[in-house]
C-alpha cells in the first residue's frame, strides 16, 4: 500500500508540473502574440494553443 501511495505522489507532482508549464506558455504565447514583432507576431499568430487550458482542465480532475 505505501507503494502506491507513493506512485500517487509522484503522479500528482507530474501532472501539476506539467500543467504549471503548459499554463505558462499559453499564457506566453499570448503575451508575445499581443506584441507587433515582426515575424514573431505572424509566426506566433499561427499557433493554436486553444488546447492548453482543457488539458490542464483535464489534469487538475485527474489529481482531484
Amino acid at each position: 500500500m505505501k507503494f502506491l501511495d507513493h506512485i500517487e505522489e509522484w503522479l500528482i507532482a507530474a501532472l501539476m508540473g506539467a500543467a504549471t508549464v503548459i499554463v505558462f506558455l499559453a499564457v506566453l504565447h499570448r503575451y508575445l502574440a499581443g506584441h507587433a514583432i515582426p515575424g514573431l507576431q505572424d509566426w506566433l499568430l499561427g499557433m493554436n494553443v486553444s488546447w492548453a487550458q482543457e488539458l490542464t482542465i483535464i489534469m487538475f480532475v485527474w489529481m482531484a
